[in-house]
């Protein structure tokens, strides 16, 4: 069979040899999830990422046990600032994309200390993540408003926030109580004393949490994690982090000379089967 009339599809031993390597294709480690960047910072390294200042790695419980839990992990942490009236950015820039091809982002975040919600004056404390492409408009994977103050205490701050698990940018103008959507929480409930309150929401892992995903436009992307600032500059006791962060596809997009590779693996394996058919050695 020659190799204009093994793809003419119209005859039947094209079609079969086709059909064999595909099969080949779904056999190979090629159809496998492909991961771009995964790190969860237990080595302390940042490599990849442009932070600020007051950025670092640090141990945060990673469960509802308060800040003194046995269960801690190395968390990317934003530390206070004494007036948050500008934009508190972090980055990781991400190589080895496909474009057309869809990727899933993973990662814990951590809200730590007051976050006062949708509150007018006391906030609004907003986190965003965005994917920047050269090629494409940014997708907004995450906006919203977090609370970990409670109504009536906290001086008397609005403690509802935008997230729920449904909606992880909101756009219904809907608000929730604190800690909806949270993985784990911990709070003292005292009026004032709100420092050591946290909340771990968790994004494309765990039961009933939203998946975050784009498509790419081009080899590669910018991940920005974003705390809003807020005009009034309350509060420096309020800080976040992030750990876990991995970037991967539902499947490997295989280079031009890996699909070569696959088709001519389907040859052989149409020659195995029809030497085996024959009696005859592979």
């Amino acid at each position: 069979m020659t190799f204009l009339r093994l793809f003419d599809l119209t005859r039947p031993r094209a079609r079969l040899a086709l059909t064999a390597a595909l099969v080949c294709a779904a056999a190979s480690p090629l159809a496998q999830a492909s991961t771009v960047y995964a790190d969860d910072f237990a080595g302390g390294s940042t490599a990849g990422w442009t932070l600020p200042s007051y950025g670092s790695i640090a141990s945060l419980p990673t469960d509802s046990g308060g800040l003194a839990s046995v269960n801690q992990a190395q968390w990317l942490k934003i530390d206070s600032q004494a007036a948050k009236t500008v934009d508190e950015t972090v980055s990781l820039s991400i190589s080895g994309l496909h474009a057309g091809q869809s990727y899933t982002v993973a990662a814990d975040l951590f809200i730590g200390g007051s976050w006062d919600g949708s509150a007018g004056y006391y906030g609004p404390d907003e986190l965003k993540l965005v994917v920047n492409q050269a090629t494409s408009a940014t997708k907004t994977l995450l906006d919203a408003t977090f609370a970990n103050g409670q109504q009536g205490i906290n001086f008397g701050a609005d403690s509802r926030q935008s997230y729920s698990d449904a909606e992880p940018v909101a756009g219904t103008g809907l608000l929730y109580n604190r800690f909806t959507g949270a993985d784990a929480s911990f709070s003292l409930n005292q009026g004032g004393n709100y420092g050591s309150d946290y909340s771990i929401y968790q994004f494309s892992h765990g039961t009933g949490n939203p998946t975050l995903s784009f498509v790419a436009s081009g080899s590669t992307a910018t991940l920005v994690f974003q705390r809003v600032g807020i005009p009034s500059g309350d509060s420096g006791d309020e800080y976040w982090g992030v750990r876990g962060v991995s970037v991967s596809s539902a499947s490997a997009v295989p280079e031009p000379s890996s699909v070569a590779l696959v088709l001519a693996g389907g040859m052989v394996c149409l020659r195995s089967v029809r030497a085996r058919r024959r009696g005859l050695p592979g």
